[in-house]
This record gives C-alpha cells, structure tokens and sequence, in this order.
C-alpha cells in the first residue's frame, strides 16, 4: 500500500527532533478538518475517556481510513491485536447494518466494507513483516523472539521535497498560493469511529525575489486537547534546492489557534524558480505519536529587471 505525505514517528523515538523543533517562531494555530459527512464528530473527548482497547487514528483529508490504520500500527505494533478487534466489530457492525461512521478519505475502496478489508489487510502486512524482523534479530542475538523487542517503526519525517503533497491553487493573478494544512483525530471501538479533534491551517504565500511571505490562520474547533505542540516549519526551493527555511507557530502555546506572518529569506532569484514547502508538525497524546502533514505549492517563477514578482506558473 503507498502512504501518502501524513508522517509520523513516535515521540519516544524522536528526541532529536523534539531538541530540532524547540526553535519555532509564529502564531500558529490549526483549524479543524471538516470530516466527511458520515464521520461522527464527538464533543469533547479526552484519551482517559475512552475505553482501553480502542484503536486511535490519525490522518489528512487525502488519507484512507485504512492509511490511518497502517500508520498507527506502524507506529506501535503492539497494538495490532486490539486493531485487528476493533476492525472485526466494524465488520460486524455493517453485516448488522449499523452505521460505522469511517474516517478518511474514500480512496480506492468501493464501500465501508472494502475500506476495513484494506485496513485489515495493512494490519497483516505489519505484523507480517515485523515477524520477519523479529526472526532476524534472533538469528544475530540468539534470544527467544518472545524476548525481542522491535522499535517501532513508521513512515520518515517529511524532508525532501517529493515527501511534500502538492496541494492548493494560485491566487490574485497568480501571484499568491493558497493550500492548507490540516489533520483529524479520533478513535474507533465497538462497531463505530468518533473524530475528536480538528486541526487545520489556512495559508497564503506570497513568493518573492528575494524572500517568501508565509500568512496563516488557524483554528482548533473540535477541540478535546488530544492534539499539542501545534506548529509548523517553512520552506523556500531555488531551482529545487532548499535555499531557505524558518518556522511558524511557538511563540504563543502551540494550541493550534490564531494568525500570523512568517518570512523566508533567499539569495536573488531574478529569471529563476522558487516553490514553497509546509510541514504542520502536532503531537497525539493519546497513542504519543507526532504526526506530520507536508504540503508543497506550484512552481513560481521570478521576473527579472526592475520587475521583483514571483508569479506562479
């Protein structure tokens, strides 16, 4: 199964970039993803609310619910037994013709039903290759494999400009971008799934010959405190190479709330290209997961002369 640009690597695993993160400047604050018209919306949930055993998801508006379920197995495969649970009830819950209530996107499945038949297919395939893993460790170790643990493993943070989905459209005679960055959380148990926060940001970004205007608004409508650490790093490209970068969003309470304007500096790109990268970083309490959604504009390209605008092209 191809993963799309959401990432996520466990906050255990990832000290490192905690340490890189603690250095972003903005107001960032992101905005609920308005769910598909099937999803529930719960009021305000907190993890200790829900039972143990449920299985908490994460994901973009582009995402499969069965993306979602790989991810966060990926993530933490200890959980898969209580994902191959919840998934069997949700399969139950339809053959009974309730509503399940799927989030994600539709992606190439047909029905609810084919959509958890991926999901549950992506679970088999983790625990699949974790055992594989696993009889290697014990071939180099010589240990039992019940004494064996893997680290968990998930998709790599969004670095290189492919890892970014381009997203958006141009504006004001193509001399804007608009796109926005967004992800929605929630659990699913006992034959139905819940969306328990919202978070989303709307920018515009404004290139330039000599640097990039970042303009963002964001909100956290649907909002049980499950999401934390709300921000973003900003990307300039020169001719497909970074050539500058900043951040946008801590210099409030990264509560995924409020508007700002951040700017990327870069060398004179007079007759040259530039395009623009996002990456809304947010942690997930519940499963102690950070996730990711990367964004990239269209390509700009700059005048030359007296002339200093970036129009997209």
């Amino acid at each position: 199964m191809t993963i799309r640009p959401l990432r996520i690597v466990t906050v255990a695993a990832a000290s490192v970039l905690l340490a890189q993160a603690a250095g972003l400047g903005g107001g960032l604050g992101l905005a609920p993803v308005a769910p598909p018209s099937t999803v529930a919306v719960s009021d305000s949930v907190s993890a200790d609310e829900v039972p143990e055993g449920a299985l908490w998801i994460v994901g973009n508006e582009d995402q499969s619910f069965a993306e979602r379920v790989e991810l966060a197995v990926e993530a933490n495969p200890d959980i898969a037994d209580d994902a191959t649970a919840v998934l069997d009830d949700l399969q139950a819950a339809i053959a009974a013709g309730d509503e399940v209530n799927l989030p994600g996107s539709p992606g190439g499945s047909g029905s609810d039903s084919d959509a958890i038949s991926d999901a549950q297919e992506s679970v088999e395939t983790v625990v699949d290759e974790q055992e594989d893993q696993n009889v290697a460790l014990v071939d180099q170790a010589g240990e039992p494999v019940d004494q064996v643990r893997l680290a968990a493993d998930g998709p790599l943070v969004p670095s290189s400009p492919t890892d970014f989905e381009l997203r958006g459209f141009e504006k004001n005679d193509a001399r804007s971008w608009s796109v926005k960055t967004e992800l929605d959380g929630g659990y699913c148990y006992r034959g139905a799934c819940n969306i328990t926060d919202k978070v989303k940001t709307t920018w515009t970004v404004d290139p330039g010959r000599e640097g990039d205007k970042f303009s963002f608004t964001s909100l956290y409508a649907t909002n049980s405190g499950n999401f934390q650490n709300i921000f973003a790093d900003i990307y300039s490209d020169c001719s497909g190479s970074e050539c500058g970068r900043n951040t946008a969003g801590d210099s409030g309470n990264r509560d995924g709330t409020g508007k700002g304007v951040e700017y990327v500096s870069h060398k004179d790109q007079a007759g040259k290209t530039l395009r623009q990268r996002i990456r809304m970083r947010a942690t997930f309490i519940p499963n102690s997961t950070r996730y990711y959604d990367g964004v990239k504009t269209g390509t700009a390209k700059c005048k030359t002369g007296s002339n200093r605008s970036c129009p997209y092209v």
